[in-house]
């Protein structure tokens, strides 16, 4: 699954894998690839699960780009329903 963002005000595309997320960044000028790095690798470090994983990442491209893990979704309502109707 792909998703483009609209031209206008998109920083960046996201490629949504099984298991992945990959950040391709359009614009770069201000470092935002480099803070988004260091903001994943600090949270996987002090709050793991908290963010995705940091996988993998080549900031020096031409287009730079970054590969984290995929977050599991939140369970769907009737799944939650049935947990907490086993709630006493």
């Amino acid at each position: 699954m792909r998703f483009v963002p609209g031209p206008v005000f998109a920083t960046h595309d996201v490629e949504v894998g099984r298991h992945d997320v990959v950040r391709r960044f359009r614009r770069w000028a201000r470092d935002e690839h480099r803070r988004e790095w260091c903001a994943l690798v600090l949270l996987a470090a002090y709050a793991p699960g908290l963010a995705p994983a940091p996988l993998g990442c080549d900031l020096d491209s031409a287009a730079p780009h970054i590969r984290m893990s995929r977050l599991l979704s939140l369970l769907d309502r009737s799944e939650q329903q049935s947990h907490l109707d086993q709630v006493p």
